[in-house]
């Protein structure tokens, strides 16, 4: 779940749902990735009305390439998106 500001003053909000997967390594132990089946956003804008959209392109975009979890240390877990980069992730 990822949230931002639009502007100062709209709250957006990007769930991701996916699966994860084995995925066997000819070297070393086997490695997991995370295949995502869909997406959803939500815009609150004022007096608390709420725009929800299913698969914005956005995030379809984002979520076209999987993303290998390269390693599990002590809560912290390290994403490699394809060939674009890492992420890391505080699960604590």
């Amino acid at each position: 779940k990822d949230e931002f500001l639009l502007g100062i003053l709209f709250p957006l909000t990007i769930q991701w749902w996916g699966e994860v997967q084995v995925v066997p390594r000819k070297k070393q132990e086997d490695g997991f990735r995370i295949e995502w089946t869909r997406t959803e956003m939500e815009i609150t804008l004022p007096f608390g009305k709420k725009i929800v959209k299913e698969n914005p392109e956005m995030s379809t975009k984002l979520s076209s390439t999987p993303w290998d979890i390269e390693k599990l240390d002590e809560g912290m877990i390290c994403f490699r998106r394809g060939d674009i980069g890492h992420l890391v992730y505080d699960s604590k």
